[in-house]
């Protein structure tokens, strides 16, 4: 969510913006929550509805890419770890 936002469009005309510290960036964005997924209630974090929508898209994102030629789902085995 935070790359789709902050990584400029080619099609578009507007100049992109330039950051000289992508890491500090990202940093900025989490700390000040710019995205707004989180909140904090009681002892734990949580995530905020916009947070619930982000992670239901970046899901069904996971699982569009997982398909294969045949449009099946591929299963991904988990290993013992």
């Amino acid at each position: 969510m935070f790359k789709d936002r902050y990584t400029p469009d080619p099609a578009s005309p507007e100049k992109p913006k330039t950051y000289v510290d992508w890491r500090a960036v990202f940093r900025r964005a989490v700390k000040e929550d710019w995205l707004k997924l989180w909140m904090f209630q009681g002892n734990e974090y949580l995530l905020t509805t916009r947070g619930l929508q982000a992670r239901r898209a970046q899901l069904s994102n996971v699982i569009a890419e997982s398909r294969g030629p045949d449009d099946q789902p591929v299963v991904l085995e988990r290993t013992a770890t």
